[in-house]
């Protein structure tokens, strides 16, 4: 096996662990926002959902432009949540603040995943910028997530 070919392979191998985390990242955050009842925070948690989704979908077809094959990878299906009537306003439980404490968790586990690759040796710039434009996303919303749960 050639050294280009190797390294493509290796690269292929942690974009499919990274599209793992974000699909369980993806779970996690589904089951956070159906247990929150403050609309902004389960609507950012929601959109957490999605973001992992997403970046794990566009992930999957790097693999593939990669010549790599990748398992199907769920759709974005939105989650579906009830809602309170708009003018009902609530204060953050204390167990919502504990349920927000797993975001936390999946965020550094995120992030962490996002450093790690980036810190790799990857060959190809357009895959870099994906990467490095996935995590800035992530980190926006989190930062979104953490300003709107401390205002509470």
């Amino acid at each position: 096996m050639t050294a280009p070919r190797q390294t493509q392979l290796q690269i292929i191998d942690r974009l499919r662990t990274l599209i793992g985390k974000l699909l369980e990242s993806r779970r996690v955050f589904e089951q956070v926002a159906s247990t929150l009842r403050h609309k902004e925070l389960q609507q950012s948690v929601i959109g957490l959902a999605q973001e992992s989704a997403q970046y794990a979908g566009e992930l999957g077809s790097q693999i593939r432009a990669l010549g790599g094959e990748t398992e199907r990878l769920p759709g974005n299906g939105s989650l579906e949540v009830s809602h309170e009537p708009e003018d009902q306003k609530w204060e953050i439980r204390e167990d919502e603040k504990a349920t927000l404490a797993s975001c936390a968790w999946k965020e550094a586990s995120i992030v962490g995943a996002y450093t790690e690759l980036l810190d790799e040796h990857i060959p190809y710039e357009s895959l870099r910028k994906m990467i490095r434009y996935q995590l800035q996303g992530f980190l926006s919303t989190f930062s979104q997530l953490h300003l709107l749960s401390a205002s509470l």
